[in-house]
C-alpha cells in the first residue's frame, strides 16, 4: 500500500469510487475544489483502495493562528479484500500528515455514517443518529405509519404537486427557500435556543447546488403556493435530505411536508438509490426533548434507526482549546481579527 495526498489529479477517481458505495460521503463535491484536504491509499496495482477527504475550515489571516479539517464521513474503503486495518491506518496517516502541516484538529461532523472506536485521550467522541429508509421494501407505502399515510392521501386529494427544480431554477428559488428556512428556524429556536445555528446563507445553498449532486424540491398547493421545500444531496446509492423548510399553516391544511418526503422516496428510486437518509435526529430522545417532534415525524416513515460516531481528533490541544475559548468570546475574536 502507498499513501498520498488528495490532489486535483486523483480526486476524480476517488469521487467516482465513492459513488459505488451504498452510503457515499454526503458533502463531497462532484469535482475538485480549492480547500479540499485528505489522503488516499493505492494498492499494489496503483489503484485507489481507500481515502479520507475533507475540507479546510478557514482561510486568510485566520490560518496563521489555527486550521482544522472538517470531514463529513469517516475513511472510505473500496477494496473488498481487506479488513478494518486499512480503515484505521487511513486515520493514523491523516493524523500524522495533519501534524506535519501544523493542523490543529480533524473534525468529523454529525453527517458521519460510520460506527468506529478510537481509544485515545486526544479523541473527543460525539454520537449522532438518523433514520435510514430502505427503498427496496415491497409495498413501501404500507410500511409507513397509518397517520402518515393519511396525510399523504390528504395531500393527493387536495391537489398538492411535487416539483423537482433544475439547477438554474433551484438557484432562482433560493429566496423562497431561505424564507421557509427562516420560518422553520424561528419555530425551532422557540423550542430550543441552540437551534439558532441551523440557518445558512443563500450563497451557501447556491454552492451546494453548483458543486454537489444536489436537487431542490418543493410541494405546491393546488393554487400554486409553495408550502414545503427540501434540499437533497445524492451520494453513492443514498439520497440525503439535507435542509428543509415549510409553511406550518399550509402544511397543517394540506399535509405538504409529509407528501414531499414521500415523493423524495420516489425521486430517489428513479435515480437508482437504495436508501433515503432522513438526516440528523437526536440520539434516543425523551418526549420532553426540544427536538422530539422532529424525531417523531421522521420515525413515522419507519426507517431503520441507526447511531453513528463523529468527534474531534485533537492534533494540537493548546490551539484547539484556545480557539474554543475564543468562540465563546466573539468580541475578543473580532478585536484579534483586526490586528492580524
Amino acid at each position: 500500500m502507498t499513501y498520498a495526498q488528495i490532489t486535483r489529479d486523483n480526486y476524480a477517481e476517488f469521487y467516482r469510487l465513492t459513488q459505488t458505495l451504498e452510503q457515499g460521503p454526503m458533502l463531497l463535491p462532484t469535482h475538485w475544489l480549492d480547500g479540499l484536504w485528505g489522503v488516499v491509499v493505492y494498492d499494489d496495482n496503483n489503484h485507489i483502495a481507500g481515502g479520507w477527504v475533507g475540507r479546510k475550515r478557514l482561510n486568510g489571516w485566520k490560518v496563521r493562528l489555527y486550521q482544522e479539517i472538517v470531514f463529513d464521513s469517516m475513511p472510505q474503503v473500496f477494496a473488498t479484500d481487506t479488513d478494518d486495518s486499512l480503515f484505521y491506518s487511513l486515520i493514523r496517516y491523516a493524523i500524522n500528515q495533519g501534524k506535519r502541516e501544523h493542523i490543529a484538529a480533524l473534525v468529523v461532523s454529525h453527517w458521519s455514517r460510520t460506527d468506529f472506536h478510537w481509544d485515545d485521550k486526544n479523541f473527543i467522541a460525539e454520537e449522532n443518529a438518523t433514520f435510514l429508509n430502505d427503498l427496496r421494501k415491497d409495498n413501501l407505502i404500507m410500511t409507513l405509519d397509518s397517520s402518515l399515510r393519511n396525510k399523504i392521501r390528504k395531500a393527493e386529494k387536495m391537489g398538492v404537486q411535487f416539483v423537482e427544480y433544475s439547477k438554474d431554477e433551484a438557484i432562482g428559488m433560493l429566496p423562497r427557500f431561505q424564507q421557509l428556512r427562516s420560518e422553520t428556524q424561528q419555530r425551532a429556536v422557540e423550542h430550543n435556543a441552540d437551534s439558532s445555528m441551523l440557518l445558512k446563507s443563500e450563497s451557501y445553498y447556491k454552492n451546494i447546488l453548483q458543486n454537489y449532486d444536489s436537487t431542490l424540491v418543493a410541494a405546491k398547493t393546488a393554487d400554486g403556493e409553495i408550502a414545503s421545500m427540501t434540499l437533497c444531496i445524492k451520494s453513492g446509492k443514498t439520497m440525503y435530505t439535507y435542509y428543509s423548510g415549510s409553511d406550518i399553516e399550509k402544511n397543517r391544511q394540506t399535509g405538504c411536508s409529509a407528501y414531499l418526503k414521500w415523493k423524495i422516496f420516489d425521486m430517489a428510486q428513479r435515480r437508482g438509490c437504495h436508501y433515503v437518509d432522513m438526516s440528523g435526529v437526536p440520539v434516543n430522545p425523551s418526549p420532553d426533548h426540544p427536538a422530539y417532534g422532529v424525531y417523531k415525524f421522521k420515525a413515522s416513515y419507519r426507517g431503520d434507526y441507526q447511531q453513528f460516531r463523529g468527534g474531534v481528533f485533537l492534533l494540537n490541544q493548546f490551539k484547539y482549546r484556545l480557539i474554543e475559548g475564543l468562540k465563546k468570546n466573539r468580541h475578543l475574536l473580532r478585536l484579534l481579527s483586526k490586528t492580524m
